[in-house]
């Protein structure tokens, strides 16, 4: 009977992580879409980039100078931080996170959500099993995988996250915590299903097979990984090079040296290195020929340029679905000289190297 309470609460978990990663992502995909392209077309006004990206980074460092102020200064790391659980500092974290991520942040929402959604398991835990401290940290976890299967609308994948969740958080997964993760995994997926929600990562249509060829350049595709994380950390600690001497500024011109430095980043890269980059992995495929080999690394230097600058200016988000993104880049370029290739597989084995690299560099997680 106990079992089966936990079961239960798991399940009410993956329900209201799927709720709160939905309305999260539709309010903030509504909100980019009202403020940068309904009120300006930001597509063909490229020069109303800077004054939206400054006044929106000014609205988003006051609140977080208002609600936060002994964080303001501080990166956003890895999947995100929990703090006291409440909900009072879930909302905070919610809050915080989308008013950056509207600003124009480079940066994903995991590392917003993840917070959030494990506070939530933690927070229902401690609702229906005060004292129990292992069941609610426990349901915590729980939390974490039901956000991974909302992220991909997978089911597969959110069960898979559990191997994070032993890196990041260093719990042990028990028997028993797989079994509630499987639960919230299927309630969360089912939740998204029935709100016709689709994956936060689109990719182009793709065929299987597999041959020798495609494992070779699968190969090159998994250096090439390992080498962008490397990249990524040269450029993180030149923009904490220069966001050092800000620290001990005002919140207010924190926020107009942060925003007019991302702003330039997105004129300079064009609307497809703007925001988290999820919304542009199929746009940059379709336009992967027209731009060639060179537009294509200049996409992902300016976009690595402009991660490293949301992340050291103290922008909140993560970096693995911007990096996603970089990864799409760097299979885009193996694409036009084999387009063959399935982007399933490139991405894959792009994202492996990235994280073999992440083990030594630990500039993602």
């Amino acid at each position: 009977m106990k079992q089966l309470g936990r079961l239960g609460l798991s399940a009410l978990i993956g329900v209201v992580v799927a709720s709160i990663y939905f309305l999260f992502e539709h309010g903030l995909h509504h909100a980019l879409h009202f403020v940068w392209f309904d009120l300006v077309d930001t597509d063909e006004q490229r020069l109303w980039v800077p004054v939206i990206c400054i006044v929106l980074t000014i609205v988003y460092f006051g609140t977080m100078h208002a609600l936060d102020p002994q964080n303001e200064h501080r990166e956003s790391h890895g999947l995100g931080e929990t703090s006291k659980v409440s909900a009072a500092n879930i909302s905070k974290i919610l809050v915080i996170g989308f008013l950056s991520l509207l600003a124009g942040a480079s940066l994903g929402p995991e590392a917003v959500l993840v917070p959030a959604c494990i506070m939530s398991g933690v927070f229902i835990g401690k609702l229906f099993l005060p004292g129990t401290d292992h069941d609610t940290k426990a349901l915590g976890v729980v939390g974490f995988v039901a956000l991974f299967t909302a992220f991909f609308s997978s089911f597969f994948v959110g069960v898979i996250s559990l191997l994070l969740v032993k890196r990041q958080f260093k719990t042990r997964i028990e028997p028993t915590l797989i079994v509630y993760a499987i639960t919230a995994a299927v309630t969360s997926y089912l939740t998204l299903k029935i709100l016709e929600n689709p994956s936060y990562v689109q990719l182009p249509d793709h065929s299987w097979s597999l041959n020798i060829s495609t494992l070779f350049l699968l190969s090159i595709l998994l250096g090439a990984g390992y080498a962008i994380v490397y990249l990524l950390d040269i450029a993180h600690t030149a923009s904490q090079y220069v966001t050092r001497y800000l620290t001990d500024k005002a919140w207010w011109l924190h926020a107009l040296v942060t925003g007019g430095v991302l702003s330039m980043l997105y004129l300079l890269g064009g609307n497809l290195v703007e925001f988290t980059g999820n919304l542009a992995i199929i746009p940059m495929f379709h336009q992967a020929s027209a731009l060639g080999l060179v537009g294509l690394v200049w996409i992902m230097v300016v976009k690595l340029l402009a991660i490293s600058w949301s992340r050291a200016g103290g922008f909140r988000g993560g970096l693995i679905f911007p990096m996603i993104f970089v990864a799409s880049i760097v299979v885009a370029i193996i694409h036009l000289y084999a387009p063959a290739l399935n982007p399933i597989y490139g991405l894959i084995a792009t994202i492996v190297g990235m994280f073999v690299a992440d083990r030594k560099v630990k500039a993602l997680i």
